[in-house]
């Protein structure tokens, strides 16, 4: 994995990022009194997983868009990683 940073007023995100026989892994660091919106790479069809579980349902994780190429998903301070699989 490589790592990475984005900038944004008054906060930086973490980003980790492994491509690699149809998946993509993604783990993101969001500081402390900080949120986050997450564009991930996505066919509609796609399995997207944070931390081994599914996205629908949770309360730490909501899933804002959902469209034919991307999911767009709002995240709190915390730590996490998706996997997104064909």
């Amino acid at each position: 994995m490589g790592p990475g940073r984005v900038q944004q007023p008054a906060r930086a995100h973490r980003l980790l990022l492994a491509k690699g026989a149809g998946r993509l892994v993604l783990e993101v660091e969001v500081p402390v009194n900080a949120t986050a919106e997450l564009h991930l790479p996505a066919a509609a069809s796609a399995r997207i997983l944070e931390s081994g579980r599914v996205l629908e349902g949770r309360e730490d994780v909501a899933v804002r868009l959902r469209t034919e190429g991307r999911a767009v998903v709002a995240l709190g301070s915390g730590r996490y990683v998706f996997e997104v699989a064909r």
